[in-house]
């Protein structure tokens, strides 16, 4: 029966040493994101006109390679929403808001009363 324990001498490094990946000299490009980072710019990215702004612009820039991809997936997954709701307001089921009562939905509850 093989043995899968390696028997090099080298110490492994805990995850703990690998905190700030100092060692490995990654280039700009490819350093990873912390997980608040992915938290702003999920915010940065929910603010309706600035957020498809800076959504566009780090999907097309090349400055860190881990932005531009999460960029990328969250303007990928905003166009199928778009197109589905397009379609859905084609087909009948969605209706598009034509002013603010009828964005929240009270004029409709208010046509069905009797008085």
């Amino acid at each position: 029966m093989a043995s899968h324990m390696s028997t090099d001498a080298t110490p492994r490094t805990s995850s703990a040493d690998l905190t700030g990946f100092t060692g490995f000299n990654l280039p700009h490009e490819l350093e990873p994101m912390s997980t608040w980072a992915y938290v702003g710019l999920t915010i940065l990215y929910a603010v309706p006109v600035i957020g498809w702004v800076f959504l566009i612009v780090f999907s097309v820039s090349g400055r860190n390679l881990n932005r531009r991809n999460f960029s990328r997936s969250i303007l990928f997954f905003d166009l199928v929403a778009l197109a589905a709701y397009a379609v859905c307001v084609v087909l009948g089921v969605a209706q598009l808001p034509t002013s603010a009562l009828d964005a929240a939905g009270a004029s409709s509850l208010l046509q069905g009363l009797p008085f």
